[in-house]
Parts: C-alpha cells; sequence; structure tokens
C-alpha cells in the first residue's frame, strides 16, 4: 500500500473505533436530522396565501395574517415542536399585506408545503449499504457498510424531488472466504472501515422512492491474518427502491 493509503487506512481506523459505541446500536442509534428544518433556506416559487403571523398563535388559532410573494427568501431559525417554523425574511418583494424585509415570522409547517418552494440546508443520518459492485474484478459481494453521513439536501417542494449528495465514513462487516490445504472452504466475518461518496434522489410520492450511487473502499488492515482481496479497492453500489439513507 502507498503512504497516502496507509494515512488514510491509519486514519480510518481511529475515526472509525470511536464510532464502534455508537454504531453497536445499529442505524438507529445514529442522530438524523431527518423533519428538523432548523437553519435552513426556503424560496418561494409561487405566492402564498395569508399564513404568516408575527407572533405564535395560541392554542386553537390559525396563523393567518400575511402573505408572501413568489421570490421571497426565508432562513428557518427554529422549527417548533408544535409545526411551526419561525424563520426570516432575507430577500423579497413587499406587497401589500405582505412579509418585510428583515423581519421574522411564523408559519406552519403543514401551510407551506401547499406551496411551490426550494428548500435546502445540511442533512445528516446513517448510510447504510448491503451490497457492492468491484468493478475491477466485476464482482458482487454482500459485505455491509454502516455509518453516519454528512449531506446537504436540495428538495423541490411541489415537484416532489429531493436530492442529497453526501459523504460517509464507518464500520463494514466483510464476509472473506479462504481456500485450506486440504481444498476445503471456510468463510470469515471480518470488521474493516469504509469512506464513500454518493448522490441519493428520493422521489417524494407516498412514503418516497429512493435512487441511490456511491463509491467507496473499505479497508480491513494489514494487520489482519486473514487477507481481503478487496483491501482498498473501489465498490460502487446503485440502488433503485432501497433506502441507502432513513430519509
Amino acid at each position: 500500500m502507498t503512504l497516502p493509503g496507509r494515512c488514510l487506512a491509519t486514519f480510518l481506523v481511529c475515526f472509525a473505533s470511536a464510532l464502534l459505541p455508537p454504531l453497536a446500536g445499529g442505524a438507529d442509534s445514529i442522530p438524523s436530522s431527518a423533519g428538523d428544518w432548523t437553519a435552513d433556506r426556503i424560496k418561494l416559487r409561487s405566492n402564498t396565501e395569508r399564513i404568516f403571523c408575527e407572533k405564535l398563535p395560541a392554542s386553537g388559532q390559525e396563523c393567518n395574517t400575511l402573505a408572501a410573494p413568489s421570490g421571497t427568501k426565508l432562513r428557518i431559525i427554529s422549527d417548533t415542536t408544535d409545526g411551526y417554523l419561525f424563520g426570516y425574511v432575507s430577500a423579497g418583494e413587499k406587497k401589500d399585506n405582505g412579509v418585510e424585509l428583515d423581519k421574522a415570522y411564523y408559519v406552519k409547517k403543514a401551510d407551506l408545503q401547499r406551496n411551490l418552494f426550494e428548500h435546502d440546508g445540511w442533512s445528516w443520518g446513517a448510510l447504510s449499504v448491503p451490497f457492492k459492485y468491484h468493478p475491477g474484478s466485476h464482482d458482487f459481494t454482500t459485505s455491509v457498510s454502516l455509518g453516519p453521513y454528512l449531506g446537504y439536501t436540495l428538495e423541490w417542494f411541489g415537484w416532489g424531488v429531493a436530492l442529497t449528495p453526501l459523504v460517509s465514513v464507518g464500520i463494514s462487516t466483510i464476509t472473506v472466504q479462504s481456500l485450506q490445504a486440504n481444498n476445503t472452504t471456510t468463510t470469515s466475518n471480518l470488521t474493516g472501515y469504509h469512506w464513500a461518496i454518493g448522490s441519493i434522489l428520493t422521489l417524494q410520492k407516498r412514503s418516497g422512492f429512493q435512487i441511490g450511487l456511491v463509491y467507496g473502499k473499505d479497508y480491513v488492515g494489514a494487520n489482519s491474518t486473514i487477507p481481503y482481496q478487496y483491501e482498498a479497492k473501489g465498490w460502487i453500489a446503485l440502488s433503485l427502491g432501497y433506502a441507502f439513507t432513513g430519509q
């Protein structure tokens, strides 16, 4: 292995070793940003009805004071537990009975989602890759890679499409078959480490349909007593319908 490769492998061992305790609980143990729009950005692509208000409505009342024209941009300050977004207007044209630039407002998320708008922001969660294609040898393997990912989601409400480029580092469970001296084959399970980059396209109809493409490399390490033929060699994973991420 080259010097850069050894440096990368050493980094993955140290980083992924720190992930072993939280990953022991599986994908559900990895924190996720799903459903939280805090610090995200929104750009309206249609005129809204009066769904914005300056104060959080009392229980049972509606937020129906002000409207916002197409082109209005919002920066979300907080995503409240009662279904309201609180954010300030960072760009847009002032209309009668409309929101004003550099002022903060409340809007119910469900009301906003009835309009056309673009939504983008950082996202994170669990990335699970259960199958891989190795282009060098044209082989498929079922080694599982699990780890946290960090991505940036671009979402188009009204069109029902979201795209998330992402990076991930985590643990790989690798199955290796070895030929013994008596011509028998033994199967061993090794724990390795991986890094991966990719993109997930989500079609948001009903529960969502994911199309994912991920590229990565697995590392078992030079100290392994069982050689791994795909050590530091690239793999590709493509999914149609299978959710690599839970978002």
